[in-house]
């Protein structure tokens, strides 16, 4: 990778929205790809359809001196963005459906990810922001809710871990084409509060974080997973006075020592109401 400049590796580390709808517009398309040009990290792209979504995010990867990195909220399948992808049921619901032990479920559930797999990679992107590995412990959560696999940690484990290896599947060169992204660090389930609007404070204490929250984020790591995603949260038990997000002592002395996470580590959206 040839970085340019000082503006040029922070500019790596932006990942802007996209607005697939209004790319037919030649103005936002032609902002976008200034973008591009000047050495953006990549896009999450909102919205769109499977036909013209393709055809533009080509055009913008021409456009860019380094490879895009092209992610989306594709929790339930690419239909959840796009328009004539496939859309699915929410984690809770698969977990609800499918029986854990059983080969024809545990089957079943893989040939949803590879479809999931497949549509996103088809149309260009090249990260997915699942599995939500939170453990919905608070039935007042009003963000995570079903969303979340449930609340006992070990079914969230196993579900995350299905999930990554079904969207992470190698290729025969044995690299991956998609990325999966464990979130929200170090665990959004234990909140009233939505950070969309306010900065949420999970007052749980280490012990309890250790045995509910962390476990299934360390078995999405164990189990390879490509990215992991910070939550917007403070949590006083890991750090008193920072919200996570700004966390020396949470994203590198836990996640990437602790853990020893050596993937990629993206922030939760940062227009969001809990950092506004």
């Amino acid at each position: 990778m040839k970085i340019r400049s000082l503006r040029h590796a922070v500019a790596q580390m932006v990942m802007p929205r996209i607005e697939g709808k209004l790319l037919s517009d030649s103005s936002y398309r032609g902002d976008r790809a200034k973008l591009a040009e000047e050495g953006i990290g990549g896009f999450i792209l909102f919205g769109g359809d499977i036909e013209s979504a393709p055809r533009h995010l080509a055009e913008l990867q021409s456009r860019a001196e380094l490879p895009l990195l092209i992610s989306s909220d594709v929790e339930r399948g690419l239909g959840q963005q796009l328009d004539g992808g496939t859309r699915f049921p929410s984690q809770r619901a698969v977990a609800s459906a499918i029986k854990r032990g059983s080969s024809r479920d545990t089957a079943l559930l893989h040939a949803m990810l590879d479809a999931v797999r497949t549509e996103t990679r088809g149309v260009g992107i090249h990260v997915v922001f699942s599995p939500i590995m939170d453990v919905n412990n608070n039935p007042d959560n009003p963000i995570i809710c079903t969303r979340s696999f449930g609340e006992d940690p070990e079914t969230v484990e196993w579900f995350g871990r299905q999930y990554i290896r079904g969207l992470q599947q190698r290729r025969p060169d044995g690299k991956h084409d998609l990325l999966a992204c464990a979130k929200h660090f170090p665990g959004h389930g234990d909140t009233d509060q939505d950070s969309h609007s306010v900065l949420p404070v999970i007052r749980a204490d280490r012990s309890r974080l250790n045995r509910v929250e962390l476990p299934p984020f360390r078995e999405a790591v164990k189990d390879g997973v490509g990215m992991v995603m910070i939550a917007h949260l403070l949590v006083p038990a890991l750090d008193p006075v920072k919200p996570v997000t700004f966390s020396k002592k949470v994203v590198t002395a836990l996640l990437r020592e602790g853990m020893e996470f050596g993937g990629i580590i993206i922030s939760d959206a940062l227009d969001m109401g809990a950092l506004a």
